[in-house]
């Protein structure tokens, strides 16, 4: 795991805020509602047992604390499927400008 972690080029923090997802192979139209374990300027990692495809692209949206709310594309890095943490690391390719709420 610390060789993992040698390869990031920013730090992680440990946040859970609640995400949503909507694939890109549009294999659902369903929005996938989740929580994130941790996240930084590059990416998260959202918990989850319906795991998507590596590389596979996704459009989500989450909101920071104070009620900013973030519209973003990601796309899977990585999927882990344990019993003690099964989800995604998913890599941030695009962030729209935050809205906060008036």
């Amino acid at each position: 795991m610390k060789a993992d972690a040698d390869k990031r080029r920013h730090p992680r923090v440990k946040a859970q805020l609640h995400v949503a997802l909507l694939d890109g192979a549009q294999r659902t139209d369903t929005k996938l509602h989740s929580l994130t374990e941790d996240l930084c300027p590059g990416g998260m990692f959202v918990r989850s047992e319906f795991l998507l495809e590596v590389g596979e692209e996704v459009a989500l949206s989450f909101e920071l604390p104070g009620g900013t709310k973030v519209l973003a594309r990601g796309r899977v890095a990585h999927v882990q499927s344990s019993r003690e943490r099964a989800g995604m690391g998913l890599s941030l390719i695009h962030i729209s400008e935050p809205t906060r709420p008036y």
